[in-house]
């Protein structure tokens, strides 16, 4: 990170001056992660805000990119929903200016969580949000310069957390469990632990008999992981 920020106070012709850019925003954005996950999350936040800077203005798919990331940090670390959802709806308008189809959908299935996880909920705008997304995904996403970014299993999985926050436990609990099983490459783990941990929220939510102890068994599973 150190030696990113020093090349970038210095002076170099393009293309270099491009990809020092893409290497040091990936950097900050890693640190930004690792700090978050470390419990600084005072750093964290002002780490991303430098990825972003670090990204410049023109790569409009990587600033979307780390501006997901920092949604759910800046949610998580200071509970202000409106001030995550701010930084979602930025990457919504970076992504829908950059050339990734694929970090379109991700930032529209974020915008959604986003929505539906505000007080007074925002049903209407989480809907309009989760069906962007799908037609993102639609479209001719073979030679996306963001591949691997986003799939339709994950997307399956923002339906599921957003139907968990609007009322509709079980549809959620069902979007979820499509979203594990589409989940099964080795570098899907952590978001297949997380959709599954949702899967066992949308159970409990939906009361029934038993509810609460198939929710339990379904934790395990995630304890297994």
């Amino acid at each position: 990170v150190d030696a990113c920020r020093q090349l970038l106070d210095s002076d170099q012709p393009e293309p270099l001056r491009s990809r020092l850019r893409q290497t040091s925003s990936a950097a900050l954005a890693l640190a930004a992660r690792l700090a978050f996950e470390t419990h600084d999350d005072a750093a964290s936040l002002t780490l991303y805000d430098e990825a972003i800077q670090a990204a410049g203005t023109t790569d409009h798919s990587r600033r979307a990119l780390i501006r997901t990331s920092q949604t759910m940090v800046a949610y998580y670390s200071t509970g202000d929903i409106a001030r995550a959802r701010a930084i979602a709806d930025a990457a919504v308008k970076d992504a829908r200016r950059g050339d990734s189809l694929l970090m379109r959908a991700r930032a529209h299935a974020l915008q959604a969580e986003m929505a539906a996880r505000s007080t007074p909920l925002q049903h209407r705008h989480a809907q309009a949000a989760l069906h962007l997304a799908w037609h993102d995904l639609d479209g001719d996403t073979t030679d996306d310069p963001l591949t691997g970014v986003f799939s339709r299993g994950r997307l399956q999985g923002f339906e599921g957390i957003c139907g968990i926050y609007l009322g509709e436990a079980e549809t959620a609990e069902r979007q979820l469990a499509k979203s594990a099983a589409a989940l099964t490459q080795s570098r899907e783990t952590v978001q297949r632990g997380i959709v599954l941990t949702d899967r066992a929220l949308a159970r409990l939510r939906t009361g029934g008999p038993g509810a609460a102890e198939t929710a339990a068994a379904q934790l395990h599973e995630c304890v297994t992981l």
